[in-house]
């Protein structure tokens, strides 16, 4: 009996050799990768630019408040439900950080509005 010994892969018929992606050729109409894309804002947020203040809501005790104040913080914030739920959960809800005076002032109105309290907090800044 002869012992059975499987043949390589290239040598079965039909089949070639796969070059080393040094030497595949580049694919028409497609461009080289250029690295990590640059990050952008979470949808509805926008970037903290010079703004010094914070808007901090006050703990919720009423449970049907909560409801309203996730869907007020998906909207202002621009974060996901589950990351909602979790600000609401925490002793101190910053809602929004390093924003001006007046959008903060404008997002706290709307909280107001809704029956929920808070404050726009000075932000501190240790260099």
């Amino acid at each position: 009996l002869e012992e059975y010994v499987p043949r390589p892969r290239a040598a079965r018929p039909g089949r070639r050799p796969r070059p080393d992606a040094a030497e595949r050729p580049a694919r028409p109409g497609r461009r080289p990768p250029r690295g990590p894309a640059p990050r952008r804002p979470a949808r509805g947020r926008k970037p903290a630019e010079g703004g010094a203040y914070d808007l901090v809501l006050d703990p919720i005790e009423d449970e049907g408040l909560e409801d309203v104040a996730i869907d007020l913080i998906m909207d202002i914030a621009g974060v996901s439900e589950k990351q909602a739920l979790r600000m609401i959960q925490a002793p101190r809800i910053v809602v929004l950080r390093g924003v001006s005076r007046e959008e903060a002032e404008d997002a706290l109105a709307q909280f107001e509005e809704e029956g929920l309290t808070g404050s726009v907090k000075r932000r501190r800044i240790i260099r």
